[in-house]
């Protein structure tokens, strides 16, 4: 998938790279990381690649590895500092993007993100190398004229509309019936008292949080209180320190939004 951007960590930096990947997540761009299919693929299609320095990420080999990965298909490197000191050996040179504390990246380094996403977007839709883009001939004097017959365009006509009504009807009932089934899974409709699933090896993974039964074996979470019209650090302080996770969402990066205090099962 081209136009993504790959953030690499270490594990001990996940709750933060989770809070980053819900934060470009609701800037428009896609993210994976490396517990989200093969690492290789997805840095060797990345339109740019993230890495966050840390003490711990500097002596990370699987981050080692996968800037050398970056570096060798010549992906666009644009690393975050989340704290000073050691730099992984493979970022010598390049400026990073200073995120000490905590802070989420700053408007210049998420338009810089969705530029390299809107270039890569670009480069993968481009007419293949060696093609005009010129419409191929038609040979419509080859037709041969064959002799009149009794029209039968009103029954082909009649058949080819009721055919497209059948389809769309079917497509109605499919797009009813798939709202239907998203609003039931949804974690954003969750209130206190409901139950969610999710990825929670090195932080919550937002991109795999959903709302499931109580009951169910996939339940992991629970929510402990819903908080509306909340900024995320608002929201991390109302949450306290008792809650495991804070699941927080937004219509935009700049706005307030709701957040889900959950404690683990």
């Amino acid at each position: 998938m081209a136009g993504h951007v790959y953030v690499s960590f270490s594990p001990s930096d996940g709750s933060y790279v989770q809070q980053l990947v819900f934060h470009l997540t609701t800037a428009g761009l896609s993210v994976l990381t490396g517990q989200q299919g093969s690492a290789a693929e997805s840095i060797a299609y990345a339109a740019a690649f993230v890495p966050v320095v840390s003490p711990d990420s500097a002596q990370s080999e699987q981050v080692q590895r996968e800037i050398e990965q970056a570096k060798a298909a010549n992906r666009p490197v644009v690393p975050l500092l989340l704290s000073g000191g050691a730099i992984p050996a493979g970022l010598a040179g390049i400026p990073l993007e200073d995120v000490t504390g905590g802070r989420m990246p700053p408007a210049h380094f998420v338009d810089q993100l969705r530029r390299l996403a809107a270039q890569a977007a670009l480069t993968a839709g481009a007419t293949p190398e060696g093609s005009t883009g010129a419409e191929a001939p038609r040979f419509t004097d080859a037709v041969p004229v064959l002799p009149k017959k009794k029209s039968k365009k009103p029954l082909v006509l009649g058949l080819v509309i009721g055919f497209v009504v059948l389809i769309v009807l079917c497509l109605g009932i499919s797009v009813v019936l798939g709202m239907n089934r998203l609003r039931a899974t949804s974690a954003q409709s969750a209130v206190a008292g409901d139950c969610l699933t999710g990825n929670t090896e090195g932080g919550l993974d937002a991109a795999t949080v959903k709302k499931v039964d109580c009951g169910s074996a996939e339940a992991k979470l629970k929510v402990s209180t819903r908080l509306e019209n909340k900024t995320s650090d608002q929201a991390q302080a109302e949450c306290g320190k008792d809650i495991d996770f804070v699941y927080w969402f937004a219509p935009r990066e700049d706005a307030p939004g709701t957040a889900l205090c959950l404690q683990k099962l």
